[in-house]
């Protein structure tokens, strides 16, 4: 099983938007994708699997709303979880969750503040250079990315340019990155994964 994790330096910058193209595009992986919120709500048509104190994952039964884990299922994902957790929660949050994924499939998961606790096999870091806010768990995470994912036709950007391990990337109008496509699917051939 391989985990990819996708953060963003904010909100809106194309998180769930990448998420489902890597579903997509890779499809026969087939995909249990989650979202990790800080939020804590009942989400509309989904159903309680498993809680703690201070967190709760719920599955995502219906595809026929515009909610992001709705998307995902959209896109292919197999099953489509939703991870609502205080910060003080998030470790146990993050434990219950990985127990969720079935040992024989692939796991996406949008989060940045979740990157670490995961251990991903992949961390993508979604950026836009021409939005000045800049959360501080995407920038504590920034030199943890794998690869950092430009999504503006800005061409550089200052913060990306100091991460010289991280292939970074565009985003593209539909499908993804044919550097980073190769990437996930050099991932999902390696041997133990």
């Amino acid at each position: 099983m391989a985990l990819v994790v996708v953060g963003g330096q904010t909100k809106h910058v194309g998180k769930t938007t990448l998420v489902c193209e890597i579903i997509r595009r890779f499809v026969s992986a087939r995909w249990t994708a989650a979202k990790i919120t800080s939020h804590s709500h009942k989400p509309h048509g989904c159903a309680p699997v498993a809680s703690g104190s201070d967190w709760t994952i719920w599955e995502q039964s219906a595809s026929d709303s515009q909610v992001d884990t709705a998307l995902y299922l959209k896109a292919g994902a197999v099953r489509s979880l939703l991870v609502s957790a205080e910060a003080e929660s998030l470790a146990s949050a993050c434990a219950a969750l990985k127990a969720e994924f079935p040992a024989n499939e692939n796991a996406i998961v949008e989060s940045t503040a979740g990157s670490e606790v995961l251990a991903p096999d992949l961390f993508l870091l979604v950026v836009n250079p021409e939005n000045q806010e800049f959360k501080s768990s995407a920038n504590q995470q920034l030199a943890r990315a794998h690869a950092i994912v430009v999504n503006s036709p800005v061409q550089r950007m200052s913060v990306v340019e100091n991460v010289e391990r991280a292939l970074t990337v565009h985003a593209m109008q539909a499908g993804i990155d044919p550097r980073l496509a190769s990437l996930i699917e050099g991932l999902l051939k390696r041997p133990g994964i």
